[in-house]
């Protein structure tokens, strides 16, 4: 009741109409309903939070609470979480530059608390395996953002330092809400390190970084290599769900990158279409690949040409990729024997 009581909250604090939930094709989730009600009512709070904000703040927390009930309205559930994972860091760190509190005392009390967090994080149990990837990937940042904010604080100001301290404390939370929504009845992935892909894939940005592409692009190769920084280390982690959200994230960008061809609006929905068929009639929880289906989905709502090159890469290259990586990982060639022969001259021979 509470979720519904929210969601009617977040209708009024965004200006825009809460229609009943869908179920977003996946069944992941046990309870989609329930499902779409926690998402709607965690934005209801963060639109509340940014009310409190300034003008800019707000506008962003508005634009990306709306982009989130597109979503959730169009049944794309997982695209949905998404967008909130977006709208709760714009608040946060909106909330951050409000603060008066000395930053050392501050950093001192968050450092211990969101490192505990990180040394003994709660097990996932039957969570939903998009949502798990969700807030593994978000989990993994927190120590890094923490010891950001401690660097930057030091060669800017405390501003900057208490930017990143919010990041970390809110990507700590978004993982805490993952854990909470509703359970899976489906099998889990059988997850597994992925690290021979990431380094295959790092391999091509390496070779694609050349000019003029990599001067043309360059911020576009930053933003890449920070998500394969990030899938490495969830993966050295034992993040495995988070690294491969991150490790298909990259493999979108990279096809963008790479201006891979779009084909025609239709024949790419058709197989985004027969992509979702696949991956929600079966028994395992694939909501991972299904986040990204919605991805796809939503670009190709948007219109125009990027939306359809983005669907496009993730139908060609994204979803065979996830499918991949959740099979055992290919045996590596055995190694050629070598024979060894030294030959000693004895003396006076």
């Amino acid at each position: 009741m509470r979720y519904r009581v929210a969601a009617a909250f977040f209708a009024s604090a965004v200006g825009i109409a809460v229609p009943a939930a869908r179920a977003s094709g996946s069944d992941a989730a046990a309870n989609p309903a329930a499902l779409a009600d926690a998402i709607a009512g965690d934005a209801a709070r963060v639109a509340s939070r940014a009310e409190r904000l300034d003008g800019e703040t707000r506008a962003r927390v508005a634009s990306a609470v709306s982009k989130l009930e597109e979503e959730r309205r169009s049944g794309r559930l997982w695209a949905a979480l998404q967008r909130l994972r977006e709208a709760r860091r714009e608040a946060a760190v909106g909330e951050s530059r409000g603060s008066a509190e000395s930053f050392d005392a501050d950093w001192e009390r968050a450092s211990r608390d969101l490192r505990g967090r990180d040394a003994s994080p709660p097990r996932w149990g039957r969570v939903a395996a998009a949502a798990r990837a969700l807030g593994e990937a978000a989990e993994g940042t927190v120590v890094p953002l923490v010891e950001a904010s401690r660097a930057y604080a030091g060669v800017t100001n405390a501003a900057a330092g208490r930017y990143y301290l919010a990041d970390a404390r809110e990507a700590s939370d978004f993982a805490g809400f993952c854990r909470a929504l509703p359970r899976t009845d489906r099998t889990a992935p059988a997850w597994r390190s992925i690290a021979p892909e990431l380094s295959r894939l790092q391999e091509k940005v390496n070779a694609a970084f050349v000019p003029p592409r990599s001067i043309d692009r360059h911020s576009d190769f930053i933003r890449l290599n920070a998500a394969l920084k990030t899938a490495h280390e969830l993966d050295a982690s034992g993040r495995f769900a988070g690294a491969g959200y991150e490790y298909l994230d990259a493999l979108e960008q990279v096809g963008l990158l790479l201006g891979a061809p779009a084909g025609s609006a239709a024949t790419v929905r058709e197989r985004i279409e027969a992509e979702r068929s696949a991956l929600a009639s079966g028994t395992r929880d694939d909501s991972l690949g299904l986040l990204f289906v919605e991805r796809a989905e939503s670009a190709l709502a948007s219109g125009g040409e990027s939306g359809i090159a983005a669907a496009s890469v993730i139908a060609a290259s994204v979803v065979p990729a996830y499918r991949a990586m959740l099979e055992p990982a290919p045996m590596p060639p055995p190694a050629e024997s070598v024979l060894t022969v030294t030959l000693v001259r004895w003396p006076y021979t």
